[in-house]
């Protein structure tokens, strides 16, 4: 659940127990009065903050509803977008739904966030290059890739705001 979600639901349920609480007292069911002191109120408050409270707890449940079923999806396979031909000369390349074609890389930064495929086609890659992320579980994914032996030696990792990630190596042979 994300923090709008949760936030949703808390003000739902507040709402709703607000709401019956009001209501059972304007039918007269009270619990028992604490310091046997209790505000007194026209019915009809009563029934007006009773309503209101649970008008307030229906509107945030069907919000938390809609946006509980019209999420996006965490991953697309979706690619949107294709470049070709281009150069890329000391710069971030963000890959996360892109499609590369006869492209050329040189001392690039590589920025995949796992959010979409990315595709790879008859490109050249020259110079020094880096992998970073801003999803944790790329970057153990690419540590586990560099763990195994299958990076080249020297390719630095980042994750988050550009933190080296330098726990793993590259097993010796």
């Amino acid at each position: 659940m994300s923090a709008i979600e949760i936030c949703l639901f808390v003000f739902a349920a507040l709402g709703g127990i607000g709401g019956l609480a009001a209501a059972l007292a304007w039918a007269g069911i009270t619990p028992q009065q604490v310091f046997n002191r209790s505000p007194t109120m026209a019915p009809r408050w009563k029934l007006f903050i009773a309503l209101s409270l649970f008008a307030l707890s229906f509107l945030c449940s069907a919000l938390a509803l809609y946006l509980a079923m019209h999420q996006q999806p965490y991953f697309s396979d979706a690619i949107t977008e294709t470049i070709e031909g281009r150069s890329y000369v000391n710069e971030e390349v963000v890959l996360d739904g892109r499609k590369y074609v006869d492209c050329t890389f040189e001392n690039v930064s590589f920025r995949y966030n796992g959010k979409a495929s990315f595709q790879f086609m008859h490109n050249i890659v020259r110079g020094t290059y880096r992998i970073s992320s801003g999803n944790p579980a790329v970057g153990v994914t690419v540590g586990l890739l560099k763990g195994m032996g299958m990076l080249k030696e020297g390719i630095p990792i980042t994750i988050d705001n550009n933190k080296p990630w330098e726990n793993v190596q590259a097993p010796s042979h």
